[in-house]
Formats: C-alpha cells, sequence, structure tokens
C-alpha cells in the first residue's frame, strides 16, 4: 500500500496518476523483504518501506501489453514524467508491504491478507482511506482454503471493518462475545461488515463461530481457527498541515493597506 499526494481531486481521478500509483503499489510489494527478526507472533508482518530507497529503484509496472517494462525507469522519474504530464507536483509519501516468514506447503499454519479501499472512485485500486489485514489460519485442514472464496471474502469484510469502525488496535482475544460499537479495539467492536449481513456479536465472536462453521476449526489443535494479527489504516494526506485561505474579504484589506 502506497500513498501518493497530488493537488487536485481532478489529477487523483486522472489515468495517468491511478497507474503511477498502481505501478508504485507493484514495485514495493515486488521488492519488499521480510525483517530479521519478524515472526507470527509479534507484530512486522506489514512494514514500512523507506521511501528515500523506494523512490530511486526501479519501477516494476503492472503488468500490461501496452505498458512495456523499461528497466532504465525508475519511481522518481515516473513521478517526474507524470508530473510533467499533468502539470502539477506530485510525491510519495510513504509505502507498507505486507510479506511472512515462508511456510512449507505441509506447514497447518497459513497467512492471508485482507484489503480495502474507501471513495476509491472509477480506480478500484486507489482511494482516499486504505487498509491492509494480516490474518493467520491454522487447521489440520488448511489445504482445503487455499484460495477459498469465502476466505478472500472474510480478509476484504475485516479490511473494511477497520476503514468503517475506526479500529486503531486488534484487542485481545475472547474479551468478549458482544461487540461494543464505542470501542477502538478491532476484536470488541460489532463485526457489521461481516460477509452475509451484520451482526451484534463481536469481531472475535463472528470469527470463532466462522472458522467452526467452515469447518477451519475442528478441535486438532491449540489455538486453531483464524486469528487477525495486525493491520494498517492511511487516509490520505492525515497529518499534512494545510494552508487555509485567508478569504476574499481578508485579501481585500491586504491589497488596499
Amino acid at each position: 500500500m502506497v500513498e501518493v499526494n497530488c493537488e487536485t481531486d481532478f489529477v487523483a481521478r486522472h489515468e495517468i496518476f491511478s497507474q503511477l500509483v498502481a505501478d508504485i503499489a507493484h514495485t514495493a510489494a515486488y521488492l519488499a523483504e521480510p525483517p530479521e527478526s519478524q515472526t507470527l507472533s509479534k507484530p512486522g508482518l506489514i512494514t514500512s518501506f523507506p521511501v528515500d530507497i523506494l523512490v530511486n529503484a526501479p519501477l516494476v509496472r503492472v503488468p500490461n501489453e501496452s505498458n512495456p517494462p523499461d528497466p532504465t525507469h525508475t519511481i522518481s522519474s515516473a513521478i517526474q514524467d507524470a508530473t510533467s504530464k499533468l502539470g502539477e507536483k506530485i510525491s510519495l509519501r510513504r509505502a507498507c508491504a505486507f510479506i511472512g516468514p515462508a511456510l512449507p506447503p505441509s506447514s497447518n499454519l497459513g497467512l492471508r491478507v485482507g484489503t480495502y479501499l474507501h471513495l476509491s472512485g472509477k480506480q478500484s485500486h486507489t482511494g482516499k482511506i486504505g487498509a491492509l489485514v494480516a490474518l493467520a489460519l491454522k487447521s489440520n485442514r488448511l489445504r482445503v482454503f487455499a484460495g477459498d472464496a469465502d476466505t478472500r471474502a472474510l480478509a476484504r469484510a475485516l479490511a473494511r471493518q477497520v476503514v468503517g469502525l475506526g479500529a486503531d488496535r486488534v484487542g485481545d482475544a475472547g474479551s468478549t462475545e458482544l461487540g461494543d460499537a464505542s470501542s477502538s479495539a478491532l476484536y470488541e467492536q460489532p463485526f457489521m461488515m461481516q460477509p452475509g449481513g451484520g451482526t451484534d456479536r463481536s469481531v472475535w465472536a463472528a470469527l470463532n463461530t466462522w472458522a467452526h462453521e467452515k469447518g477451519l476449526a475442528t478441535g486438532g489443535l491449540e489455538n486453531e481457527g483464524v486469528q487477525v494479527i495486525e493491520f494498517v489504516k492511511w487516509t490520505a494526506g492525515e497529518g499534512i498541515e494545510k494552508q487555509e485561505s485567508a478569504g476574499f474579504a481578508e485579501e481585500v484589506r491586504r491589497l488596499s493597506s
């Protein structure tokens, strides 16, 4: 996930800008490497990508027949090209990537990522608010869930929950059965974005039920089922100070003084 800033909504909706964002995100995902101390019990599956390194990296474009790769093109030069074509300042502000430890095919532990973008408009891969959610699935029947549509829908629903209900942390497993709409802990909130319809039950309780109903949790392993390991939520422009217009009246006073 990347945040690329421009100056107007017109440019933000332009195909050139949209393609640039997609290519930068593709590059970040392609080049990301897991940290040395990464484990499933310690947050770090979603890691920041240093912008000063990323901007000088070769641009790894999204595969497209009409957009062949150019090994001499860097992200920095791609941003400069887009700036000259669109006539606005464009900058890469931050980037992060989901990458987990290598797990053998025989492992009963698997990783999934859920994504969601709010206010995305025509370009489904861009938006003003975005979330990445890292999930861990543990089961003796894990192979059955590889590429499973229900699992993908659940991961996306959790990302929607993070964006829609303003969660800022995962929370403690088993903390509550009924959801608390005033809580900022994901596990404690009612799972309003649950696939098939929202529920008053907490996200944690709903995940536990889902794992048993789908046959992921069979009682054969300790801590089996599905858990949210961590998540990241970004809002475009957050933390950036904006210069407010002085207003027409103030401008007149300034010019006449």
